[in-house]
């Protein structure tokens, strides 16, 4: 999760290979796709991107019921957003 909340999407890819489950929490129920969403890092994009190539699954929502879509909203990603939704993430 913090590879992903860098932008570091050569870590998340090397983590992704090795097997690492994308769509674990953490205590706040925010996963790996929100983080990266929330990255101001410039890999940020691609981090989504390989997230979601991985299985990522783009409708999961925190503890407070903030969703992907929600974050990159809130976030003025708008970029995101529309990846998000081309990617079939619930409206």
């Amino acid at each position: 999760m913090y590879a992903a909340h860098r932008g570091n999407v050569a870590a998340v890819l090397a983590l992704v290979d090795a097997g690492a489950e994308v769509n674990n929490v953490d205590r706040l129920g925010i996963t790996a796709l929100h983080f990266a969403i929330d990255s101001r890092g410039e890999g940020s994009l691609d981090c989504v991107d390989a997230l979601l190539h991985s299985g990522s699954d783009c409708n999961a929502s925190d503890l407070k019921r903030y969703s992907s879509l929600h974050f990159a909203a809130d976030r003025n990603h708008t970029v995101i957003a529309r990846r998000l939704v081309n990617d079939g993430t619930n409206m």
